[in-house]
């Protein structure tokens, strides 16, 4: 899983979405060829799936090579699907948006939706902040570690390939973000973190369901595709909510040192 925020040097995106229908979140356009790997802190391709995760010390600006690895996943997956190689037109995509949102039925994967009742939310205070914060820190770090696979480049290359077969090596990393969104349910949450904690476990939540979902696009076009477009909302929607969670710790004067867990929600000007 190539999608968690660690503590290494990064800089975290945010794609600005353009709303054309169900698939708007696709359609963005590229003159080049997306690089599908962030830099680690060594300069090289990273192989973990840490990068929905935020990256500590280098929270800033926007940059959309991942996020735009995600957006391109729908794309990918059409012009495979056409014999000519070429990609869909516009109007072919909103085509495929409206017979989607027409067709879809309770055949996708639910996922779990959680609310405020399954959180431990605690009373605010300096000390509650700084736990909160390194404890999610460390439970992402642990995630980090144990999962590696880069669910991106296994779709677009079994996109490529047509094979449904390399889309079963999603599994592992769809259960992991079901587990992390349980997991995360778990950490004590001061009040005012409770509603962006919340809004993150389901975007993990959604991200693990949808990964189910896409393994079936070869043999269940409409479920797969709409996996496609749950996967990467969620998927960036998890930076938008990192980046506003590090601005609520800096809003409470809580300023995490490079040695904390908690260093993964340090932003660039800190």
């Amino acid at each position: 899983m190539k999608y968690l925020p660690r503590k290494s040097a990064l800089i975290l995106g945010i794609l600005i979405l353009a709303a054309l229908g169900l698939w708007g979140i696709f359609l963005v356009s590229r003159k080049t060829e997306p690089t599908f790997a962030r830099p680690n802190d060594t300069g090289t391709a990273s192989g973990s799936w840490s990068n929905t995760l935020p990256k500590g010390t280098a929270l800033s600006s926007p940059d959309n090579i991942t996020t735009k690895a995600a957006d391109d996943l729908l794309t990918t997956y059409l012009t495979a699907r056409q014999e000519t190689g070429q990609e869909l037109t516009a109007e072919e995509r909103a085509q495929v948006a409206a017979d989607a949102a027409t067709k879809l039925t309770a055949s996708t994967t639910p996922a779990t939706v959680y609310t405020l009742a399954d959180l431990v939310v605690v009373e605010d205070g300096a000390t509650e902040d700084r736990a909160f914060g390194n404890a999610l820190g460390a439970l992402f770090a642990t995630y980090t570690k144990n999962y590696t696979t880069d669910e991106i480049a296994i779709m677009k290359q079994a996109f490529a390939d047509k094979s449904a077969a390399e889309l079963a090596a999603l599994a592992p990393n769809a259960s992991a973000y079901r587990h992390l969104a349980e997991d995360m349910t778990k950490i004590a949450v001061p009040r005012a973190f409770a509603d962006i904690h919340l809004k993150l476990i389901n975007d993990y939540s959604q991200m693990g369901a949808a990964l189910i979902d896409i393994q079936s696009v070869f043999t269940d076009g409409l479920r797969g595709t709409v996996g496609i477009t749950t996967y990467t909302q969620a998927f960036n929607d998890t930076f938008v909510t990192v980046l506003s969670m590090a601005d609520l710790f800096i809003q409470h004067k809580v300023l995490f040192s490079q040695d904390e867990p908690g260093a993964v929600f340090r932003k660039a000007s800190q």
